[in-house]
């Protein structure tokens, strides 16, 4: 999905540019988002790509080639602006263009790894992968019911993957009275409201959306166990970037 340029610019600011080491720790987990939206070339438009691998030793990125791409490179060195969302929070990085390689045979597109690093912080809570394998269920108002997948989650709500409905499509503000999950050896069903939609796109298993899930009246242990998870996720994150 393209980004709007008053979105960019907003990203973008100088109050939303991230310290060296949140730059490295950020860095170092763009494959947990594989979409990327990438701002380049002389005509200025977002284009579609997917993050391949980040290579060791801070030897770069590699992306897969997206459409267009000779027109949009004017050269070497030509800075790119990347978009997308980690962890449910948008973030860009500025990286620069070395060149064409290959990837397991493939051809691939070659970025340095992140110069400079922006996070835009919309919501109150932090946020931290899920635990590997967490799964539930987001049921409708007059719908099919959808199985989902749990991304990240934090006190204010979760963020999840979902094959796209056959039914009726989703929409922004699209309140759903029950979604279902576990944490923490725990079952929940809680009302909540469709934030953010983002898709459709193609992945692995078929069409798919992602899903920015608020908590209507969340109980408050919860919400603390919560809010203990992301924060000891965000020290564990820290430390290994200062490795």
């Amino acid at each position: 999905m393209q980004l709007e340029q008053n979105f960019i610019e907003t990203l973008f600011q100088k109050n939303h540019r991230q310290g060296e080491t949140a730059a490295r720790r950020l860095g170092a987990v763009m494959l947990e988002q594989a979409s990327w939206s990438i701002l380049s070339g002389v005509s200025r438009k977002m284009v579609e790509s997917e993050i391949l691998d980040i290579l060791p030793e801070g030897r770069g990125l590699l992306f897969d080639p997206w459409a267009g791409l000779p027109d949009r490179i004017e050269g070497i060195g030509e800075e790119l602006l990347l978009c997308g969302p980690l962890a449910g929070i948008p973030t860009g990085f500025v990286v620069r263009f070395l060149g064409m390689t290959q990837w397991r045979h493939y051809p691939a597109v070659h970025l340095t790894m992140p110069e400079q690093v922006y996070q835009w912080q919309r919501r109150g809570y932090l946020r931290a992968p899920a635990p590997a394998n967490s799964r539930g269920q987001i049921q409708r108002q007059g719908a099919q019911a959808l199985a989902m997948e749990l991304m990240d989650l934090g006190a204010g709500g979760l963020r999840v993957r979902v094959a796209m409905p056959r039914d009726y499509a989703l929409s922004v503000e699209e309140r759903f009275p029950a979604v279902l999950f576990s944490f923490a050896g725990e079952q929940y069903s809680l009302s909540a409201t469709l934030r953010h939609l983002c898709g459709p796109r193609r992945g692995a298993n078929g069409v798919v959306q992602e899903l920015g899930l608020a908590f209507r009246s969340p109980p408050l242990a919860l919400q603390e166990q919560l809010i203990q998870y992301a924060l000891r996720y965000d020290r564990e994150a820290l430390h290994r970037a200062r490795l």
